[in-house]
């Protein structure tokens, strides 16, 4: 078994990955609009509530660190499928959470999620492609992730300014959800 689980790239498997990464990096900006609110409501301080995003950022580093060997040994399909599963339900937390401790573990929870996307893609285009081939892939995966962190802020407050701070969250849920679907459609029919 080779480590991208006998995954046949086709013109949708570079979108799968930038999808996959890009949605998991739009959760750790999206709500940053609304951390006043959200400080109000959480009844916590400011400092509590923006520590939120370093407590998702070590998820992430934490992830990557863990799921990239574990990966090795049992393929990547299950790991991005656990990591995205992860991720449903951590947002689902975060937008049920009424403390500052409930949303900060649903936070390092959707940190760890996303890191599952972030190593895989990166590990399974290394695993598929080399020399030209692989440096094109990574820079088209590059330029369009770059562009999620600018936009998560915006979306976001487009969101929460309609349907409150809870629904950014909701939101993510919906958007993993799409996005377990597309992963069991691949490992199905690829």
């Amino acid at each position: 078994m080779n480590k991208a689980d006998n995954i046949k790239p086709n013109k949708t498997f570079i979108p799968f990955l930038v999808l996959l990464v890009a949605s998991g990096v739009f959760a750790s900006d999206a709500y940053i609009p609304f951390l006043p609110i959200m400080q109000h409501q959480l009844h916590t301080s400011a400092h509590a509530l923006q520590s939120t995003i370093a407590i998702y950022i070590l998820g992430l580093c934490l992830g990557q660190i863990f799921f990239g060997p574990l990966s090795d040994k049992v393929g990547r399909k299950p790991i991005i499928v656990c990591g995205v599963i992860l991720l449903i339900f951590s947002s689902a937390a975060a937008a049920l959470s009424t403390n500052i401790l409930i949303f900060s573990a649903a936070r390092i929870l959707q940190g760890l999620g996303a890191a599952t996307g972030i190593s895989m893609a990166r590990s399974m285009l290394r695993d598929l492609y080399s020399g030209n081939k692989l440096a094109k892939s990574i820079a088209t995966f590059s330029i369009a992730n770059s562009l999620t962190p600018a936009a998560a802020p915006v979306v976001g407050a487009y969101i929460g300014h309609h349907f409150g701070w809870h629904s950014i969250f909701w939101f993510l849920v919906i958007m993993y959800c799409i996005n377990l679907f597309i992963c069991i459609i691949k490992i199905i029919f690829n």
